[in-house]
C-alpha cells in the first residue's frame, strides 16, 4: 500500500512551483466521496487523482487519494502501457516516490491544458519529472 501522506512535504514543494494555476493539494480518503460532497461529478470508486477547477478563483485543486494499493498502481501502469507509454518510462514508476511524483504531475498537466488526453498528461508528467529533482 502506498501512503501518500508519507510524501506530503515533497508534494507540497512541487506544488509551489505551480502556484499560478493550482491553489491547493488535498490528500483525501475518497475522491468520489469528496466530489459528491462538493457538487462535482465523479463515477469512479477507484480514482487516485483528480484536478477540478475552482470556478470562483479559476485555479485548480489537486485531489490525491490517501492510499493507493499496489493493485491500483499496477492497473494504472498497465493502462499507461496500453496507451503507448514507453517501457523505459514505465520502469521509472517501479520506484514508489517516482510513481507518486508522476501522479501529481499528471494531475498538474490537466490544469496546464484541459484538452490534454490522459496519454498527453502522462508524457507531460514524464518530461517534468526530468526537470524537477525534488
Amino acid at each position: 500500500m502506498i501512503t501518500i501522506n508519507k510524501y506530503k512535504g515533497r508534494l507540497l514543494s512541487i506544488t509551489h512551483l505551480f502556484d499560478a494555476i493550482v491553489e491547493e493539494i488535498k490528500i483525501i480518503p475518497s475522491i468520489k466521496e469528496w466530489c459528491s460532497s462538493n457538487g462535482i461529478t465523479e463515477t469512479s470508486e477507484d480514482r487516485v487523482g483528480k484536478c477540478p477547477r475552482n470556478q470562483s478563483t479559476g485555479k485548480h485543486l489537486i485531489l490525491l487519494a490517501e492510499t493507493i494499493s499496489y493493485e491500483e498502481k499496477e492497473s494504472i501502469i498497465g493502462a499507461m502501457s496500453l496507451h503507448g507509454t514507453s517501457s523505459k518510462d514505465l520502469e521509472i514508476l517501479a520506484d514508489e516516490w517516482a510513481f507518486v511524483k508522476h501522479l501529481l504531475l499528471h494531475e498538474f498537466a490537466h490544469a496546464v491544458n484541459s484538452e490534454f488526453s490522459e496519454h498527453q498528461c502522462d508524457c507531460w508528467a514524464f518530461d517534468k519529472m526530468k526537470e524537477i529533482t525534488i
